[in-house]
């Protein structure tokens, strides 16, 4: 089964470039007030403490999925990943516990997630996979579906 949705890419928010801010926070400013306007409910933008990570939950319907935004070491270049809030181990799998969401769940996020990042201009070479680094190799431009 599809866990995760995998984004790598590049781009200044406006706002970024003010030292004074943590990075990252604009960008996970931006997506929240898109997907609000796109009926997901948000929880507020949580910076992990090295003012470079931060995590979004993401509701809509039965679906809890959790968006974790990284800068990465090399300037201006971002990785993102949605997935499931909640994904269960193997015990409770066996339990029938199932996952906060589905993978058509967290495709869905990725569309959306893709289309206010990208619709800004402020952001290009998107590379998305299911489950694994977006390296060329094996990255799309678009979100994959599952």
């Amino acid at each position: 089964m599809r866990v995760s949705q995998n984004l790598l890419f590049s781009g200044t928010a406006p706002g970024e470039e003010d030292p004074n801010l943590p990075a990252g926070e604009s960008i996970a400013q931006m997506i929240e007030r898109g997907l609000q306007a796109r009926s997901w409910t948000i929880v507020e933008p949580t910076d992990l403490g090295d003012h470079s990570l931060w995590t979004v939950g993401c509701k809509r319907e039965s679906a809890e999925l959790e968006m974790t935004l990284a800068a990465t070491l090399e300037k201006d270049l971002w990785m993102l990943q949605l997935a499931a809030s909640y994904i269960p181990g193997l015990i409770a799998r066996w339990r029938h516990k199932e996952p906060s969401a589905t993978p058509e769940d967290v495709f869905s996020l990725a569309q959306d997630i893709h289309a206010i990042l990208f619709a800004s201009g402020e952001f290009r070479d998107p590379k998305w996979c299911w489950d694994n680094f977006p390296s060329d190799e094996i990255a799309s431009p678009t979100p994959p579906a599952p």
